[in-house]
């Protein structure tokens, strides 16, 4: 088992290329250097209200794999004068993944540690649910409309897949989804997580500003190498693009490349 969720895509690359399908560029590391917070805008006022949180977290539906591995729900808040919305920032958390491997020893898609992002808008005036992005395929963004969801009141229902745990929102009844009874403070443990290894992947600003990943924004939670370019993006693309690592089960009518 890989110990990052970068280490599978790194295998993943080389199955690619062994495959003649792309030649994957070695990736320089820096450890103990995340500007996270810094990318919070002025703007922006990231709160934690337990129970507004719950009032609009994903409803889940799990198989038994993902049901036993699953750490629990975080979140904030991310509201702004700027915002057309109130985002409610969720991000599973998962023990690790066990993943399929269509290469064998070659790939490894398996990994420790496993986070899994679901970002909730809502009217700031009336509460009421509006749109949703997600990890749609390995970090790689969905976006909905609650007119294309599954909702149960103001909660949309999702199906974490097994055994990536990304999000579809294809066979979604409700009475199979879970709610979520809590829901941890996120401010308070964001930088542990950035610390167990999510800054080396993570890109700034996706998560502390997090209308950038609506409509017009990034399509990705990978960190950039080069502009908005992200080898691990890319990858992620090349992967899903020859129908690997769960790719038939991502949220297609939602997911962008």
């Amino acid at each position: 088992m890989t110990s990052t969720r970068r280490g599978f895509l790194r295998g993943a690359g080389l199955a690619v290329a062994a495959a003649g399908g792309a030649t994957i560029p070695a990736a320089a590391q820096t450890e103990g250097d995340w500007p996270h917070w810094d990318a919070q805008p002025d703007h922006v006022t990231l709160q934690y209200s337990e129970g507004e949180l719950l009032d609009h977290a994903p409803r889940l539906i799990f198989e038994q794999e993902a049901r036993e591995k699953f750490m629990g729900l975080s979140g904030w808040t991310a509201s702004s004068p700027d915002y057309d919305y109130d985002w409610h920032t969720y991000v599973a958390q998962f023990t690790h993944q066990e993943g399929i491997s269509p290469f064998a020893r070659l790939l490894s898609d398996s990994h420790l540690g496993d986070t899994e992002w679901y970002y909730v808008a809502a009217d700031p005036d009336t509460g009421e649910t509006e749109r949703v992005v997600f990890d749609a395929y390995h970090w790689i963004a969905g976006r909905r409309t609650t007119s294309t969801l599954t909702m149960d009141g103001q909660h949309p229902v999702s199906r974490c897949v097994s055994p990536w745990h990304f999000y579809s929102h294809a066979n979604t009844p409700v009475e199979d989804a879970v709610a979520i009874e809590e829901v941890r403070d996120l401010t308070a443990r964001f930088d542990g997580m950035l610390e167990n290894g999510l800054a080396e992947d993570l890109q700034p600003g996706t998560v502390v500003d997090p209308e950038t990943m609506d409509i017009g924004g990034r399509n990705h939670w990978w960190k950039s190498t080069v502009g908005d370019w992200s080898k691990d993006a890319a990858l992620a693309s090349t992967v899903y693009s020859l129908g690997f690592a769960g790719a038939d089960d991502a949220d297609a009518s939602a997911l962008t490349l």
